[in-house]
């Protein structure tokens, strides 16, 4: 083998070395490039989520205002609810504990009166200026009451009702049907729709209702007369 030989063989030699690394750098350079696009995207992806974080974190700190600020709206308004329960319920006390007053300052003329025909009747004044006096003082009264819508209300001859009588005793009449008010011991009176006072009566029955009730309750007098 000569030298031309030789030297042909050598570079064939080499040119077969090098031929094997240049056949692998396509397959390096492919993952190359895939561990960038998968850098990019864990990049895109990061960013992506810092972003979201961000944007959740600002939303977080905005509830968190609007939650400081709806609390202590509550906070006043339940404040305040509570001052205007206690100045209601201070009033309601105070309206229920002088409810009489305006009753009263109205009455109390009518005892000033009172207090002067006294004294008018202690010097010995005449009995009938006395009498007309007195009837004065009566009708401020009555009218005070009226004031008050107190008034009284008629039961003579008017048909019994519980609602507004209490029978005290029976009477028997034969010019009256049965449980008719014949007596009057004590009027009655309503204060508005409301009945203030009962009216105390005496009320009517039948005479042989009367007889019965007699009878009923002496059973011994009817035997004595059947045995007489």
């Amino acid at each position: 083998m000569n030298n031309k030989e030789k030297t042909e063989q050598m570079q064939e030699e080499t040119s077969g070395e090098t031929a094997a690394p240049q056949a692998e750098i396509p397959s390096l350079n492919a993952d190359l490039i895939d561990e960038m696009a998968l850098r990019d995207t864990l990049k895109q992806d990061l960013e992506a989520l810092t972003a979201k974080y961000n944007e959740l974190a600002e939303r977080a700190e905005q509830a968190e205002k609007n939650y400081d600020d709806v609390n202590g709206k509550y906070i006043r308004l339940r404040a305040e609810f509570d001052n205007y329960k206690r100045r209601t319920l201070q009033e309601k006390e105070l309206d229920f504990k002088y409810a009489a007053e305006s009753f009263l300052r109205k009455l109390i003329p009518v005892v000033d009166d009172f207090d002067r025909s006294m004294l008018f009747l202690e010097s010995g004044a005449d009995p009938v200026k006395l009498a007309e006096g007195i009837k004065l003082v009566y009708d401020k009264l009555q009218k005070v009451l009226a004031d008050e819508q107190v008034k009284k209300f008629e039961s003579l001859n008017k048909p019994f009702n519980v609602e507004y009588h209490i029978a005290l005793m029976k009477q028997p009449s034969a010019e009256h049907p049965s449980e008719t008010v014949l007596q009057e011991f004590l009027p009655g009176y309503l204060y508005k729709d409301k009945i203030l006072r009962h009216a105390q009566v005496v009320v009517s029955e039948l005479p042989e209702e009367a007889d019965a009730g007699m009878s009923g309750a002496n059973p011994d007098s009817d035997s004595a007369k059947e045995s007489n």
